[in-house]
């Protein structure tokens, strides 16, 4: 596709991510005696479910639109690391279809934290330490480094478009649209919103790299993994979290200096893992309000309930970290 001045250039990203769940039953009494902090087994199914139900599907379709319009169709897909170790271990047949796509040309991995925490609002090392191990793991996987990072809910400078919540726009002449694959319905909404924007002669699609040269809220990530560009904003915006959220995240990141002096991979491992997005999600307040925030990633009866496992872990972890 011939691209003017005049055109509208269009960069989807498709989100594929899954969460890993906390145990539920994880109480006051487990502190200090159990370390055991997540339910596998609902991790397991839910991600068994997930990547027939949605995963697969949305993938397949991605496949079917990049084989029917090639070079006129590019895109990118975001996965953070938790989500490429439980899919080896429950949906590998998802990653074989991931490397079937990438290698059509049309998709291109991005960057991002591999928790797809929020640790560039709390701790800029850990946030650069996150990115390289994400770029990393890519590269293990695919055999590609990300060339772009788009950072955990879109956390950047961008302005949000007051049209929806995924649709950002950074110039008259660029839009960005972060969309998540991860429901049922994805495929037909797929197919419906791709073959109308294929049949707007002044709209043609880009990939996240490309975009990044214009667009504020990305960071281009060299191939030697320094970056360039606007770094994000790591300055926290107290509106973006609940009261709760707000304690959970900064009762974890408080730790970060004690726990970094412990030469202990699997226990950073376990400390990363409770600043995924996700787990926060969870104590969210606008799923019991009629939003969908909350729709598919907790099992917990209430935000509240959340927040006390949550916390729960939380200590016993900071006294795993005083005896070590």
């Amino acid at each position: 596709m011939v691209k003017t001045s005049d055109s509208t250039k269009v960069c989807l990203c498709f989100l594929l991510n899954h969460p890993f769940y906390l145990d539920r039953k994880y109480s006051f009494f487990d502190i200090g005696t159990n370390h055991s902090y997540e339910d596998e087994q609902l991790t397991k199914e839910s991600c068994i479910m997930a990547a027939g139900k949605c995963y697969l599907p949305a993938v397949k379709k991605l496949l079917e639109l990049s084989e029917r319009y090639r070079e006129k169709l590019n895109f990118g897909i975001s996965i953070s690391g938790i989500s490429l170790e439980l899919f080896s271990k429950y949906a590998p047949d998802l990653l074989t279809l991931l490397k079937k796509l990438y290698s059509t040309g049309n998709a291109e991995f991005t960057g991002g934290t591999y928790y797809r925490s929020y640790a560039s609002l709390f701790s800029h090392d850990e946030f650069m330490q996150q990115v390289e191990k994400h770029r990393k793991t890519i590269n293990d996987f695919f055999d590609c480094f990300p060339a772009a990072l788009i950072n955990t809910e879109l956390i950047s400078g961008c302005r949000k478009s007051q049209a929806s919540d995924n649709i950002f726009l950074n110039s008259n002449e660029h839009i960005f649209i972060d969309i998540d694959a991860s429901y049922s319905g994805f495929p037909l909404f797929l197919e419906n919103t791709i073959s109308y924007l294929m049949k707007k002669k002044e709209i043609c699609f880009t990939t996240p790299e490309a975009a990044s040269f214009k667009l504020q809220g990305f960071i281009t990530i060299k191939p030697d993994g320094i970056f360039t560009g606007q770094e994000p904003d790591f300055i926290s915006d107290a509106n973006c979290f609940n009261s709760l959220q707000k304690s959970a995240l900064n009762m974890i990141y408080r730790m970060e200096n004690d726990i970094k002096k412990i030469p202990d991979s699997s226990l950073i491992h376990v400390w990363r893992k409770l600043q995924s997005s996700e787990i926060i999600r969870q104590m969210s307040f606008r799923g019991n309000n009629g939003g969908d925030d909350r729709k598919y990633s907790t099992f917990f009866p209430t935000p509240y309930d959340a927040y006390v496992v949550y916390t729960n872990v939380a200590n016993d972890l900071r006294e795993k970290i005083k005896k070590a």
